[in-house]
């Protein structure tokens, strides 16, 4: 899987980073999104093992959370 972006967070009091990581299948050219935490050592090892072992984030729940975020009238 080749990572596209990812975005990451902390949470307060830890230094294991919180990230989404958009990754693209290199055979299918598929795209799919994984949340999870990382070590913390690299970027490049936390968002392969974030895709290895996180959470899939479909695309119905980002745009579930989207919505909840938006603004009526704006």
């Amino acid at each position: 899987m080749k990572v596209i972006n990812a975005i990451w967070f902390n949470e307060m009091g830890s230094f294991r980073p919180i990230g989404i990581v958009v990754a693209e299948d290199e055979a299918t050219g598929e795209r799919k999104a994984y949340v999870g935490t990382g070590a913390g050592q690299d970027e490049y090892t936390d968002a392969h093992s974030i895709i290895k072992r996180g959470a899939k984030l479909r695309t119905p729940t980002s745009y579930e959370i989207y919505s909840l975020l938006k603004v009526k009238g704006k």
